[in-house]
């Protein structure tokens, strides 16, 4: 956080450009809570499975490592992949770390 210390007495021009500068950055930091938010909201809508490929998916394995690591049919890896990416709009597996980085759920536990 930025603190900008003004001597009185202050001008009222420079005053003011404080003022528009720390309100452009709260405008700018709460646009970003919302997206944040919105891909939160997104990522609760996956089940659990989904959740779980997709994280691997992001670690950059490949669906043969995901299905023998999950103990599950590759075939089944590619429909939860695919169902998770759908659900999330994603495209590739970057996208996937990117948007797991932005909502802090590329853990194991999370």
């Amino acid at each position: 956080m930025e603190i900008h210390v003004l001597q009185k007495p202050v001008k009222p021009e420079i005053l003011l450009e404080v003022v528009k500068v720390h309100l452009q950055k709260n405008k700018e930091l709460r646009e970003s809570k919302a997206l944040i938010q919105e891909k939160i909201n997104k990522f609760k809508l996956l089940t659990d499975r989904e959740k779980e490929v997709l994280r691997e998916v992001a670690r950059g394995k490949l669906n043969k490592q995901i299905a023998i690591d999950l103990n599950i049919a590759e075939q089944t890896v590619k429909i939860h992949r695919g169902n998770a990416m759908h659900k999330l709009g994603l495209r590739s597996a970057l996208d996937a770390s990117a948007f797991l980085l932005d909502i802090g759920r590329l853990g194991k536990n999370e």
